[in-house]
């Protein structure tokens, strides 16, 4: 049996807002986690910059967003057209982008694995 999902921010962003506005006023991080519901090391890792503003969990992606669009748009094209893609095609089509405009990742040969 898998178990659940981690949950992140089981706090509003205006809620964290305000904790760090809190500290920077002179609350304690102790303080100002109990006030506004916010974890304590959340509160000090922004306050501190090790988070910036906006940013989500996890690691950075490989491809942009304008090739990640590029991708999605030629694998629907060729739905529509007949042509649907396996995931081979695909983690090769994504090797061939990032070959063709030199990108440097952490593919092995430059071609994305099956966890990509």
């Amino acid at each position: 049996m898998k178990k659940n999902k981690r949950t992140y921010q089981p706090y509003q962003p205006d809620m964290l807002a305000a904790a760090i506005a809190a500290t920077k006023g002179g609350l304690s991080y102790g303080e100002a986690s109990k006030k506004f519901n916010v974890p304590k090391t959340t509160i000090i890792d922004h306050v501190v910059g090790r988070i910036k503003d906006n940013s989500k969990p996890g690691r950075k992606t490989e491809l942009d967003t304008d090739m990640e669009n590029m991708v999605v748009e030629r694998i629907l094209k060729a739905g529509k057209a007949g042509f649907p893609y396996t995931r081979d095609r695909v983690l090769a089509m994504v090797g061939y982008f990032v070959k063709k405009m030199g990108l440097k990742t952490r593919f092995v040969d430059g071609v994305p694995g099956l966890k990509y």
